[in-house]
């Protein structure tokens, strides 16, 4: 049974032609506050990107229908790991990330509790050395007309330049797949996990000079976690390479690019690239994204063309 949608839902709905808010959400408006609250047991559980954890779009989504600051909440706390950010893979990211979120968007808060949660994890960060996971062998390709097809397209000289124009213009640094955004405390092991890793990775990036340009690839799939992504791997990436970030560079082979990070980027652009968006997804909303206070991060919106990009020769 669909539940009772409230008023700043309805509007949502009315401004972005949507019918339906994921029932583990709830956006609420009270005076001059918006309040996102999520579901804890899926916080921890389940990947980032999904509807229900994307909260980086819906927070936009509710800024831009109301004007007014947005607060995130999250209801049954009683799922939080207690032990730590060690072996909690989506629940540390998603502390990183409302960190993030609320450092670059003065319109955002966060109730108490993880307000709490968030010094612990800046405690963390500053408590031990962090380290990401590095490529051990090429990104393997497919037969199938997929996302992997297209990736694996894409990463071809020139094609992802010729598909981006100028939005942005990437440069003539080689275009690398599948680079992973695992983080460990100290060194690589299950053990030491912080973020998840395995298949965790950055679609398609590139160096154009003091420039990352990390981009997030949709083929045949609109959601509005694909701002969540974007949003996590720049500020990734930030932390990894930044001339002032908190992660530290493992020693790797050279394997997918991976010899060509090192620290002292002093910029990065997050480009979202599908062929079709979730209807939230629009320059509207990428407006407010791009209305941050970290101006090493840019983010752009980018469409293509499945049928042209999987046969071009």
């Amino acid at each position: 049974m669909d539940r009772e949608y409230t008023e700043i839902e309805k509007n949502i709905f009315t401004e972005f032609g949507i019918n339906q808010i994921p029932k583990s959400i709830t956006i609420d408006s009270k005076d001059n506050i918006v309040t996102i609250s999520l579901n804890g047991k899926k916080v921890v559980e389940d990947n980032m990107q999904v509807t229900g954890n994307a909260f980086e779009g819906w927070a936009i989504v509710a800024r831009v229908c109301s004007k007014k600051n947005v607060k995130l909440s999250v209801d049954g706390y009683i799922s939080f790991p207690t032990d730590g950010f060690i072996g909690h893979g989506h629940y540390s990211r998603f502390i990183y990330r409302i960190m993030k979120f609320k450092e670059q968007y003065s319109w955002f808060e966060v109730d108490d509790y993880l307000q709490k949660e968030i010094e612990n994890f800046q405690n963390f960060i500053k408590s031990n050395i962090l380290v990401n996971n590095t490529p051990t062998k090429e990104a393997e390709g497919t037969d199938r007309i997929d996302e992997n097809s297209v990736e694996k397209k894409l990463e071809e000289d020139g094609i992802l330049r010729t598909v981006l124009g100028d939005n942005p213009n990437i440069g003539i640094g080689k275009v690398h797949r599948q680079l992973p955004v695992g983080l460990f405390c100290k060194e690589k092991s299950k053990h030491t996990s912080v973020f998840t890793y395995g298949h965790s990775a950055i679609d398609l990036w590139n160096k154009n000079g003091d420039t990352i340009n990390v981009v997030e690839l949709k083929y045949n799939n609109n959601m509005i976690g694909i701002i969540t992504e974007i949003f996590f791997y720049s500020n990734y990436m930030l932390d990894l390479v930044g001339e002032l970030g908190v992660f530290s560079l493992a020693e790797g082979e050279d394997c997918r690019g991976y010899s060509e990070l090192k620290k002292g980027i002093t910029s990065v652009n997050g480009i979202m690239l599908a062929n079709k968006y979730h209807p939230c997804v629009n320059n509207g909303t990428l407006k407010v994204l791009n209305d941050n206070s970290n101006k090493s991060l840019k983010y752009y919106l980018a469409e293509y063309k499945a049928d042209i990009i999987v046969n071009i020769n």
